[in-house]
């Protein structure tokens, strides 16, 4: 079974021992996934690439609601979240370490949606 839009393929595949395995490869890493079910791999196969789908759609929506954040601090300041980082510091913000903190976990959450999308989307399932 495979999706169309390229971003992942899907294949479930029936071994000659009658076991029913579907493969997930990533891409940039080249790491293989065996996942076994007893029974119905195609249906397994699409629930597991449906919930990987549904995954990558909360994170999109997580993304955008962080850029926003991230933008109100960087108008406010006039500087990008990544050179606040690496140049600024409590003192240097209105709002002191409380400001500081969220910028920074707001940023750190941003960075990490990015390289989990990143991961998500690199996912090729692909029969064995």
């Amino acid at each position: 079974m495979e999706r169309v839009g390229g971003e992942c393929s899907l294949a479930a595949q029936e071994t000659s021992s009658d076991r029913r395995f579907i493969f997930l490869r990533l891409f940039n890493t080249m790491t293989n996934v065996l996942l076994k079910t007893p029974e119905q791999p195609q249906r397994a196969a699409t629930l597991l690439q449906d919930a990987v789908q549904t995954l990558i759609d909360r994170l999109e929506r997580s993304l955008q609601l962080t850029r926003r954040n991230l933008e109100i601090f960087e108008t406010k300041y006039q500087i990008s979240s990544e050179e606040f980082i690496q140049t600024l510091t409590a003192e240097d913000l209105e709002g002191g370490d409380f400001e500081y903190v969220e910028w920074q976990g707001e940023y750190k959450f941003f960075l990490e949606i990015v390289q989990d999308l990143k991961i998500l989307k690199g996912l090729e399932y692909v029969p064995q």
